[in-house]
């Protein structure tokens, strides 16, 4: 996703099948909270364009821009 947000800014995301562990979160200044949520059913507080981003793969858009 190609946004503007005070500045400019490439954010890439990716669709992962299979994952082993769990989610870390190193950067706890910058993030509420780490966690695995169904995909109908995210939290409120989800950043928008994340938002966006994923309901971009769910309607099979591979590229978007936000704040332009």
């Amino acid at each position: 996703m190609h946004r503007r947000d005070g500045d400019e800014r490439v954010d890439f995301f990716v669709h992962v099948c299979h994952w082993q562990g769990e989610p870390i979160n190193t950067e706890p200044e910058k993030c509420d909270e780490l966690r695995w949520a169904n995909v109908d059913e995210l939290p409120d507080n989800v950043i928008p364009y994340v938002r966006k981003a994923i309901q971009n793969h769910r309607d099979g858009i591979p590229f978007d821009e936000l704040g332009w």
